[in-house]
């Protein structure tokens, strides 16, 4: 959970230095996508969300 909450949140980071989405925004969108994938999100499970610069689709990259 922690290097899931990491990621999120250096990815949020980065984008919302871009755009007008908050760091909250893009968080909540990433964990929806992901849920929504199937990842659970309590068990620590390793993958890399990319939420794009002016919407689009959320991209799901699974990890090792």
């Amino acid at each position: 959970m922690v290097r899931l909450t990491l990621v999120l949140a250096v990815a949020a980071t980065l984008l919302t230095s871009c755009v007008g989405s908050t760091e909250v925004q893009v968080l909540e969108r990433a964990n929806r996508e992901a849920k929504a994938a199937g990842y659970d999100l309590r068990v620590g499970d390793h993958f890399t969300v990319y939420v794009p610069n002016r919407g689009g689709e959320v991209e799901l990259m699974p990890g090792r």
